[in-house]
């Protein structure tokens, strides 16, 4: 696997903003590296997310803990970190304040404070600790009675308690195990808390970057143009209703490429995409063709049984057969040009991905992603500098994280959830079409619960957990 070439992102400790790269636009500092978890692909942390950040500490610490660390955040940027389900790391203030993640099985949000979060709290006596006797703690080491010189603990079993020696310095994090001991999960060096008490707001951040992104639009824009020129086909813009594809649109667009959307409607999106896909085609005066599935997904889940992570037999049958039908009846025989919003650091997957290819299910399209090397925040930069923030889809702004099928396999028990609860309707149909699966394979109802159906072997990580 081909690693990924960055590992983190610049901080500027001045301006309170995230950069894309070493120095900021505004005061000329170079802002302090701050090291991520691979792929390394940041976005803003929006209201939605920071409510959902301020709830989660709530429960977890208290309402005036959450108030503590969240104080003057406007700015906040979210990383993917790997669990079990979805998972973030939390900056602000150029710092991982903590890990909000969903927890599996328990199902339902929390937060992991690590060295910043946890001497935040520290601050203050908020949260739980203990102060141990010893100068340190060792990771995987359980911590007892006998060790602690004071402490306030939680009552529930798998709590976070961070600990401190008796210098005040914030040493890790552990949690409560059923015996009333501490677990040590994490030790760091003690550092003391940052509190850069001055508001940012995503404009700052926008104007820190201005130049940089300037020249990333150019250079995408001059990619598409000379792509364009060079193979001389029509030009085609895929278009999902993401942000990824809202970007190449108008980046093909502004290289004054004539183009067209390419709307492939599986059948299975949800209302909000199919009406951003019609909005953003009328805004940019762009002719919309749609390709259409109708009800393939629901005639041959009779056959195939739930899509998986192993075989996703819905790509083939959703996007793949009806694109290529489409493509024979108004395309012929020739070869069409089509700009996609793919990115490499979306995932270790994608990691290699070039900048032009054709797909061998598709001969007829020779693909090529103007984005390819950009991380999601310069995305959402790009967008909110060309004042695009508004054609976006509404949803991204709601907790979703990507678009597309609104029960694919490749989400995360969270986002299914989300589903489930929005949209009752839709998730019915899909639902009695699982139970009628689990009925026939005589699997257990955790199958459905624990989304078990994603995977045609669930990893055993997943069945441990379950107990399954």
């Amino acid at each position: 696997m081909r690693r990924l070439k960055h590992s983190g992102i610049y901080w500027c400790l001045n301006c309170n903003v995230p950069l894309l790269d070493s120095e900021c636009e505004i005061c000329r500092v170079k802002g302090e590296f701050v090291p991520l978890s691979r792929p390394v692909d940041p976005k803003p942390a929006f209201r939605f997310d920071l409510n959902l950040l301020h709830q989660t500490i709530s429960q977890e610490f208290g309402v005036d803990a959450a108030n503590f660390l969240l104080k003057n955040v406007e700015v906040a940027v979210f990383n993917r970190v790997p669990y079990l389900d979805k998972g973030y790391e939390v900056l602000v203030d150029g710092r991982i304040l903590g890990h909000l993640f969903f927890d599996f099985p328990r199902l339902y949000w929390r937060f992991k404070p690590l060295r910043e979060g946890c001497s935040r709290l520290w601050v203050k006596k908020l949260g739980f600790w203990v102060v141990v006797n010893n100068g340190f703690v060792i990771k995987n080491q359980i911590l007892g009675e006998l060790d602690f010189v004071a402490k306030n603990l939680p009552e529930r079993e798998g709590e976070y308690v961070f600990l401190v020696s008796k210098k005040d310095e914030v040493l890790g994090v552990g949690e409560l195990t059923d015996k009333g001991k501490v677990y040590v999960l994490r030790v760091w060096k003690p550092e003391q808390p940052r509190f850069l008490n001055f508001k940012a707001s995503w404009n700052q951040v926008v104007k820190a970057n201005f130049s940089k992104l300037k020249t990333d639009i150019s250079k995408a824009c001059k990619f598409v143009g000379d792509i364009s020129s060079r193979l001389k086909l029509p030009v085609f813009v895929s278009y999902s209703g993401g942000k990824d594809s809202l970007t190449t649109l108008y980046l093909t667009v502004k290289a004054s490429c004539k183009t067209k959307i390419l709307f492939n409607d599986t059948g299975l999106e949800l209302p909000e995409t199919l009406e951003n896909a019609d909005w953003v085609a009328s805004k940019f005066g762009v002719e919309i063709l749609k390709v259409k599935a109708e009800e393939a997904f629901w005639i041959h889940l009779k056959d195939f049984g739930p899509p998986t992570r192993e075989n996703r037999w819905c790509s083939k049958v959703c996007k793949l057969k009806p694109t290529a039908k489409f493509l024979d009846e108004k395309i012929g025989e020739n070869k069409i040009l089509c700009f996609v919003g793919q990115r490499k650091t979306e995932s270790f997957r994608r990691a290699g991905s070039r900048k032009i290819w054709v797909n061998k299910f598709l001969p007829k399209i020779v693909a090529s992603s103007p984005i390819n090397d950009w991380s999601m925040l310069q995305v959402w930069l790009c967008l909110m500098m060309e004042r695009l923030d508004g054609y976006v889809n509404k949803l991204y702004f709601e907790g979703f994280d990507r678009i597309g099928c609104f029960m694919c396999p490749s989400m995360e028990m969270a986002d299914l959830l989300v589903v489930k609860k929005r949209y009752p309707i839709l998730w019915e149909r899909w639902e009695k079409e699982l139970e009628n699966w689990i009925l026939n394979k005589n699997l257990p109802r955790q199958w459905i619960d624990y989304g078990l159906w994603r995977w045609k072997n669930p990893p055993k990580r997943i069945l441990d957990k379950i107990g399954g």
